[in-house]
């Protein structure tokens, strides 16, 4: 079970996200219609839904925000997922530096598997 934050670690956490979320907010924009907002709401329910990430319980964390307008950002908006992808890497490769010597390597080993049994004999 995870630790809760304290509440100057979550501020100061917040502060630091909108600037860093906004730093995207161009690859938002579809046929003059500004998305950035819903991906913002959106983006922010990932990290705040705890483990059941559904439209559902990241409306219900997200100031101003509905399920239904979440739903249909993700289903209906006509986004460049490569560029969006290609940003992401170029900040992480920034932030990471040395492409000989340096690697980031994500390991889902600790997530835990809801669906997997465990073995009563361990």
């Amino acid at each position: 079970m995870r630790t809760p934050q304290r509440p100057e670690v979550l501020e100061r956490i917040g502060r630091r996200f909108m600037p860093f979320v906004k730093s995207y907010s161009h690859h938002f924009y579809v046929y003059r219609k500004d998305l950035s907002d819903k991906a913002r709401q959106y983006t922010s329910g990932l990290m705040q839904a705890g483990s059941r990430k559904n439209m559902g319980r990241m409306a219900e964390v997200v100031p101003d925000c509905r399920s239904r307008n979440l739903q249909q950002f993700i289903t209906h908006s006509n986004l460049s997922e490569r560029e969006v992808i290609d940003h992401v890497a170029a900040d992480a490769d920034a932030l990471l530096g040395d492409r000989e010597k340096t690697a980031f390597v994500i390991d889902e080993s600790d997530f835990k598997n809801e669906r997997r049994v465990e073995n009563p004999r361990k």
